[in-house]
């Protein structure tokens, strides 16, 4: 039910949605400042799930999607960002019928920079075959989009096609895909590799005893 009201509210005229948005925004942008400062997915999902046609629930879309992304969840940042963006080349369900889905209405970020990370979601799940496909359509459309992507900043296009080029999965230091059979890398679940091989991985400790 919740759901059928933010396509309601998102089909509403433009001015009637300006007079919701006063009447939750303060509190949508309290939990979106939370949440990005404490990076809580909890506090951001209740920004898109109470407030979706709010202003701040654009920016909530995209960062879930990034810590979704950051915990090799691709499907779920596939999730939140196609509410932002559809894919340069719009792709279909199995049986061929475009699903429905709920679209954050007039988002003023950059369509390029999300759809950019679209294409970033499908190589990294393995879908690299897609990913060249889309990346074709993205620079026919977004020839010259600049912006923030996989930790370097300029054209979206040439920092897709780095991204293909050097493979930031397990083949950066030999260590192909085929070569990982099962969960933690060996029958012991303790394989232990070279650090340049996953590239992203902070170099500190992420916890405190």
């Amino acid at each position: 039910a919740r759901w059928l009201v933010h396509r309601r509210i998102a089909e509403l005229p433009p001015a009637v949605r300006t007079a919701y948005r006063r009447s939750v925004e303060a509190k949508a942008r309290q939990w979106l400042e939370q949440g990005q400062a404490q990076r809580d997915r909890h506090l951001l999902e209740r920004v898109v799930s109470e407030a979706f046609c709010s202003e701040s629930a654009e920016m909530a879309l995209d960062r879930l999607g990034d810590l979704a992304l950051e915990r090799a969840e691709f499907e779920l940042a596939e999730h939140y960002w196609l509410m932002l963006a559809d894919y340069p080349q719009p792709r279909t369900a199995k049986d061929g019928v475009p699903s429905p889905r709920l679209r954050f209405p007039d988002p003023k970020g950059s369509e390029a920079l999300v759809q950019a990370k679209l294409i970033l979601g499908l190589f990294l799940r393995g879908e690299q075959a897609e990913a060249k496909r889309q990346w074709d359509a993205f620079r026919q459309k977004h020839p010259d989009a600049q912006g923030n992507l996989a930790g370097r900043s300029g054209r979206l296009a040439d920092i897709l096609q780095s991204v293909f080029a050097s493979d930031p999965g397990f083949a950066v230091r030999g260590v192909a895909r085929r070569d990982w059979p099962t969960f933690g890398g060996e029958a012991s679940r303790g394989r232990i590799i070279d650090r340049a091989t996953v590239p992203y991985w902070p170099d500190v400790p992420t916890w405190r005893a």
